[in-house]
């Protein structure tokens, strides 16, 4: 069973509550020195918000399955995204059986699992057992093997932060990595180009 999936990331609106207070080293003793420090650490970590575990968010998911458009969801997505594969795939019911045919592919797969899971776990309390492939709980799953998820882009280019449109131009693939329709058909292709 393959899913390709596609994501779009946005920060929470008072993501800087949730990275915490900003402080230059305690050797700093130079108050410009310490200002500029703060000043290009928030500005790092504004860039880095949508995908930070804690101030990051799913703002959309696209599931693609056998060709076609099987899940787009804007609200609630990493705990829709969760239980949509949980019960499309028969892992809710018997992840013993399941799992050694499961396979989620997509670009940023490890950011946007951890994100779903976080957000699940925020909502419902727990995450179950059958989803801890999210958070690599479950020795089990692991990171680009085989049961689990991957990301495609990684595993061509050795990173999932940058790469997908030089990698689609590689291929000749169209590819707008800022929509997740887009980014969840170019993990379909690449996948399938990768014999998965």
């Amino acid at each position: 069973m393959r899913y390709y999936c596609g994501f779009e990331f946005a920060p929470l609106d008072d993501w800087q509550s949730y990275v915490g207070e900003v402080r230059a080293p305690s050797n700093y003793k130079d108050q410009a020195k310490i200002a500029d420090y703060i000043s290009r650490r928030i500005d790092e970590l504004s860039r880095d918000a949508e995908t930070h575990p804690l101030a990051g968010s799913l703002s959309r998911a696209v599931v693609v399955k056998d060709g076609d458009t099987v899940f787009d969801e804007r609200s609630f997505v990493g705990v829709k995204f969760l239980e949509f594969i949980s019960k499309d795939s028969g892992l809710d019911k018997n992840p013993a059986t399941t799992k050694d045919n499961l396979l989620i592919v997509g670009y940023k797969m490890h950011t946007a699992a951890r994100l779903a899971a976080l957000e699940y776990i925020a909502v419902n309390g727990a995450l179950p057992f059958a989803l801890h492939w999210a958070l690599e709980l479950d020795p089990e799953f692991r990171y680009n093997r085989i049961p689990g998820y991957m990301d495609p882009v990684s595993v061509l280019s050795g990173s999932s932060t940058h790469g997908v449109a030089a990698v689609a131009k590689k291929f000749g693939l169209p590819v707008n990595q800022e929509e997740a329709e887009s980014l969840a058909v170019v993990a379909s292709q690449l996948a399938s180009r990768l014999g998965l």
